[in-house]
């Protein structure tokens, strides 16, 4: 997570005044008379607010990590000014916070003057990142006045237009994350980077439209630098001795200088690298910070990738629609199919049901017959309590005579279970292990029980030739079908193992 620090003017609205300050210069010749007395560049923006009136306050609420750092000017170049400098007083949060003095020049002014800042090394423990409020008083006859705020904002916090400064270790207490620098630096008496070291290089990351570099003047001899935007053709820049003396050292210095400004970049990222291009024994390349315009919120906009337009809810409700069709018709079919096999499945039921019921008058009913055309234990197919007659002691109910058999006895007869008459009665198929058995044994009486003819060469009596008897093995419902009932004069039909007298 990275930080930046914004800047606030001093005519930015969050900044709440108490008291009688204003904004006019007049009284000291306006503002260029200001920058004219200063060794310590131009007033920034060209605006201040001064006040001379003792109990007069102002209060900044800001939310970031709690570092940030109080900028103002002090005007002391009438002769007749009282030689004392501005007595102020700031609290952040309630706490105090440290102030600083300067050095009485009479006839100067001093502009980026830090009159106070949060250290978090000083008051360790008691600030942390959030909301925070920063509250100055003074109490003073000289002429006070406050120029911008500088803050560190919270990480990865949005920006929208405000001006960024980078690599101010005047409140700083690390070396700005932003700033790449090359072997060759050191730092000077006021903790500026620093290098004499041709070749020499800084460089800055930024996302913005503009950007200024602000250092340090410092010798009596001129020297060069170089700045280079995105790799394009390096540009000289000028550094030029202040001829004034004003340093602790006694060497002519000038802080706070514009060494160059670029503007009207086209919106996104850009690569700034500065290095010295001089000597190695005249001036050295000296900077304090950047300040970087930001991109407004629009212009962030624009740099984003286009994103597919949103549905309109017509379209978005037509897919719905058909979604919600589709999802329905496919329930439908499977809803008609099931009916479908269903009754299918339920008809095909009936139908083997009504199979099983239908009656079959031909049905195969012979056992297997012994060799000698004998089967112990059969079942009598007329039995004396029925309404039939009896093959060897029935009597011809119409006529009275009786009918004989032409087998030695009912007992002897090979037969098996037999429908009576077209009753209910049903009997099982033989199987056709028993219907091969009894057709290998006896030709002639296998087809009689299959009710095909005889031949004329059979062994039944009363058949003249050129008819067919056909002997029957129950006494049922007889259907005329093509084949041997195709031709009834030709056929004798026999009930059976009986011939009637």
């Amino acid at each position: 997570m990275t930080t930046v620090w914004k800047v606030v003017d001093d005519t930015d609205p969050r900044i709440v005044y108490g008291g009688e300050w204003n904004q006019s210069l007049s009284e000291f010749g306006g503002i260029n008379a200001v920058n004219q007395a200063s060794l310590s560049g131009d007033i920034y923006n060209d605006t201040l607010h001064i006040t001379k009136a003792n109990g007069t306050s102002l209060t900044f609420r800001f939310n970031g990590t709690s570092l940030l750092g109080l900028y103002g000017t002090w005007i002391t170049f009438d002769a007749n000014a009282s030689s004392s400098y501005p007595k102020t007083r700031c609290f952040l949060d309630g706490i105090p916070i440290l102030g600083f003095s300067t050095v009485f020049q009479a006839g100067r002014a001093t502009n980026h003057k830090l009159l106070c800042r949060a250290d978090p090394d000083f008051y360790k423990g008691t600030m942390s990142p959030g909301e925070h409020e920063l509250f100055v008083n003074s109490t003073v006859d000289t002429p006070f006045s406050v120029d911008y705020i500088v803050y560190e904002a919270l990480p990865d916090a949005s920006v929208d237009g405000e001006v960024l400064q980078f690599g101010n270790g005047a409140v700083q207490e690390d070396r700005d994350p932003h700033l790449s620098f090359s072997a060759g630096w050191g730092t000077n008496s006021n903790d500026s980077p620093s290098t004499s070291t041709p070749g020499s290089s800084v460089s800055l990351k930024f996302n913005g439209t503009g950007i200024q570099l602000y250092g340090e003047l410092t010798g009596n001899s001129s020297n060069v630098g170089t700045y280079q935007l995105d790799g394009q053709s390096p540009q000289t820049f000028q550094l030029f001795s202040p001829g004034v003396t004003a340093s602790s050292s006694g060497l002519p210095q000038w802080t706070d200088q514009l060494l160059f400004n670029l503007s009207g970049l086209s919106p996104g990222e850009h690569t700034m690298v500065v290095a010295h291009n001089g000597s190695a024994s005249a001036m050295p390349l000296s900077i304090q910070y950047f300040l970087v315009e930001s991109l407004t919120a629009e212009e962030q906009a624009a740099l984003l990738p286009p994103s597919d337009p949103p549905q309109s809810s017509q379209a978005s409700h037509t897919k719905t629609g058909a979604i919600a069709g589709g999802v329905i018709g496919g329930l439908a079919a499977l809803v008609l199919l099931g009916i479908a096999g269903w009754m299918w499945k339920r008809r095909r039921g009936v139908r083997r049901q009504e199979d099983r019921e239908r009656p079959h008058p031909f049905t195969e009913l012979l056992s297997p017959i012994s060799p000698v055309g004998l089967v112990t234990n059969a079942i009598d197919p007329y039995p004396l309590n029925q309404n039939h007659f009896h093959p060897s002691t029935a009597q011809n109910r119409s006529s009275g005579t009786k009918v004989k058999s032409s087998s030695p006895s009912v007992e002897n007869y090979p037969l098996s279970p037999v429908r009576y008459g077209g009753s209910k009665h049903q009997a099982r198929n033989m199987t056709d292990e028993s219907r091969s058995g009894a057709s290998q044994r006896d030709p002639d009486r296998s087809r009689m029980a299959h009710g095909s003819p005889l031949s004329p060469t059979s062994s039944s009596p009363n058949v003249v030739r050129g008819e067919s008897m056909v002997r029957h093995t129950d006494s049922g419902l007889r259907m005329r079908e093509d084949g041997v009932f195709s031709n009834p004069q030709h056929v004798v039909e026999v009930p059976p193992d009986y011939t009637a007298t």
